[in-house]
């Protein structure tokens, strides 16, 4: 199956419970387009929030079944939302830890007038 037919699927937990809906697949080719890794990235929707994205690849052992119109997940829906939890901490500690590497604005000032030339 080419993973260009999985879009528009609805993806469904063990119990059948619906999780989300693949909306694209990405191909993340560091060495090359043999050994690439595929990411279906699946669509949440929340009442309150705004809508989630969520990139799952496809190449684990997660995925069981495709069936019609659904992709089945080999994990149950709390197992799942645990994940996306924790997807969604690390991009916050990571993008928090860029933040602080930023040199201030006075340390930019200070650093400049100390190699200026005089």
């Amino acid at each position: 199956m080419k993973y260009s037919e999985l879009e528009n699927m609805l993806v469904i937990d063990k119990n059948g419970e619906k999780i989300g809906k693949i909306l694209r697949i990405d191909m993340l080719s560091s060495i090359g387009a043999d050994e690439a890794d595929y990411f279906a990235i699946i669509q949440i929707h929340h009442l309150i929030r705004r809508n989630h994205h969520f990139p799952i690849p496809l190449n684990t052992l997660v995925l069981t079944r495709v069936q019609e119109n659904t992709l089945r997940l080999d994990m149950i829906k709390k197992e799942f939302s645990k994940i996306v939890k924790q997807y969604d901490t690390e991009r916050k500690l990571k993008a928090k830890n860029a933040d602080l590497a930023k040199a201030s604005d006075i340390n930019k000032a200070i650093a400049l007038s100390a190699w200026a030339r005089y």
